[in-house]
């Protein structure tokens, strides 16, 4: 959609309004009690555009994001490893298809995502 309006010089100008296709802004939290075993980010069906999922600033160690097999092994591990304070922007349809794991018990991950 265009808008016009005139400027200071009395000239016509255009002005594209853009809309945001988040609705919804949610937001959670994920702990790891014992490390070494992948947990869904949320236990039910949550659908969503995008997601941010930041490493918990406290965390001792590594978590990774990634599938039901997600491993946050350093040498050999899966998905997408963040340190502590990390954050990682995920276009999604459902959070339940994202799993975390950690390398040290208790650690986890907060997240923000839209609808």
């Amino acid at each position: 959609m265009a808008r016009v309006f005139i400027d200071d010089t009395g000239q016509e100008q255009a002005v594209e309004i853009v809309s945001h296709p988040t609705a919804e802004i949610g937001h959670g939290v994920k702990n790891i009690a014992i490390a070494g075993a992948a947990l869904p980010l949320v236990a039910v069906s949550t659908p969503a555009l995008w997601v941010i999922i930041q490493a918990q600033t406290d965390n001792a160690g590594i978590v990774a994001i990634g599938g039901a097999d997600v491993d946050a092994t350093v040498s050999t591990g899966t998905g997408i490893a963040l340190t502590a304070g990390q954050s990682i922007q995920i276009p999604c349809s459902d959070l339940a298809l994202l799993f975390v794991d950690a390398l040290t018990n208790n650690d986890g991950v907060r997240f923000l995502y839209g609808n």
